[in-house]
């Protein structure tokens, strides 16, 4: 059984409550980290996810340790990291937390091998240190490019993200990407593309039936600027289709606004955050899924595993520019020509209008996705990666 320390930004529900958590909420992420884990479980592997914990709301608290759960049947162990809300500061504090709790787990139960979710500095000193220290091998799960932010440009973040990544890379056992540009950039023999992750509670979303026109578009994730969001619902607002209404479920920076700007809409409804339970619930109930991300840099330096969550639901699905997806998987799919609010309309226009067409496409994109990153697929995709960083770290331990 393999003991695989998991160094994620994971906020569950007890995180948020104790350290009010809003602005820097990661709800994508950590539905992600969650799936992953527990896929790893259920194939026999011993998971504990390390998390800072970080909180960006500027209030200068201290905010103790603690550890925590994941929800579900595997009772994965979450160890949170003291935090000081202070920028900087609160990472130098964090940094130190995570490594003083890595190695102590190491010391209780010696690990085989580090996953770490994308390139956070802090993150990184701690696998570095453990792999320099005890030879761990470390398998990188790279989601966001770290030459840009999601709206194209470097900011300060990046320039840490990369400088941890140069510190990393020669290091690296395994990488798993979410697309086959961001796995072009490393020269490792040993990854794997995982655009997505369907997980068991995605297989009570039934398939559509019979119906004239679609009745409800739905978009589901973080409320920030990048997702755009805001460029949906202005498109929708414009488009007045009838018997056609909006919702949008998910927690961010941008909701008040939002909810300012479009909540005495009654065709737009805003249900802020929502338990997984209820998003199961909301994608039964949903015609089409709209992921109006909005393009920054390279096609393909981002792509959000929601997507192949939306085409797992067998629901038509919207999306502005993303990297290509293989057919059949790509059936059910339309991008739009841009991410403008013009060309977003014409998008769900167009779906609108041939709305049984796509609806059959996308009953052939739902069986591709969940033969694709099905459960068992991408487990044992996982534990392929696993063991060969693992074999490779004992036949060279000095790198």
């Amino acid at each position: 059984m393999k003991n695989i320390a998991y160094l994620a930004n994971y906020q569950g529900d007890d995180l948020i409550r104790q350290r009010k958590i809003d602005r820097n909420r990661a709800l994508a992420g950590t539905q992600k980290i969650a799936t992953v884990s527990s896929l790893l479980a259920a194939a026999g592997c011993s998971v504990s996810v390390f998390s800072l914990g970080a909180v960006a709301e500027r209030s200068g608290r201290l905010y103790p340790a603690f550890e925590s759960r994941l929800p579900g049947a595997a009772a994965i162990p979450v160890f949170y990291q003291p935090e000081w809300d202070i920028p900087v500061l609160g990472r130098i504090r964090g940094v130190a937390g995570l490594v003083r709790s890595l190695f102590k787990a190491h010391r209780q139960n010696p690990i085989d091998a580090v996953l770490m979710y994308n390139c956070g500095l802090p993150e990184v000193v701690a696998a570095w240190l453990l792999t320099v220290i005890r030879s761990v091998p470390i398998v990188l799960e790279y989601e966001d490019d770290v030459s840009a932010g999601p709206d194209g440009r470097k900011s300060w973040r990046q320039y840490f993200h990369s400088f941890g990544l140069r510190i990393l890379e020669r290091r690296l056992k395994g990488v798993v990407a979410v697309s086959p540009e961001l796995r072009a950039r490393f020269a490792l023999e040993n990854g794997y593309v995982l655009r997505g992750v369907l997980s068991g509670d995605l297989a009570a979303v039934e398939p559509l039936r019979e119906q004239a026109l679609p009745q409800r578009l739905m978009y589901a994730g973080s409320l920030q600027s990048s997702k755009g969001v805001d460029k949906l619902c202005e498109a929708f607002d414009a488009m007045k289709l009838p018997g056609c209404d909006l919702h949008v479920a998910g927690q961010g920076p941008l909701l008040e606004g939002l909810r300012a700007r479009f909540g005495p809409n009654p065709r737009i409804t805003f249900h802020g955050f929502v338990t997984r339970e209820q998003l199961i619930d909301l994608f039964g109930k949903a015609s089409i899924l709209v992921n109006p991300h909005q393009v920054a840099g390279e096609v393909g330096a981002v792509f959000p595993f929601k997507l192949i969550e939306y085409i797992g639901t067998g629901r038509p699905v919207i999306s502005t520019p993303m990297a290509p997806l293989p057919d059949p998987l790509s059936r059910g799919v339309l991008y739009s020509k841009s991410d403008s609010v013009a060309d977003l309309a014409e998008a769900i226009e167009h779906v609108h209008g041939n709305y049984s067409l796509w609806c059959e496409q996308a009953g052939v994109s739902r069986q591709a996705a969940w033969q694709t990153y099905g459960p068992e697929t991408v487990s044992s995709a996982l534990l392929r990666v696993f063991d060969r960083a693992i074999g490779e770290q004992k036949r060279d331990p000095l790198l």
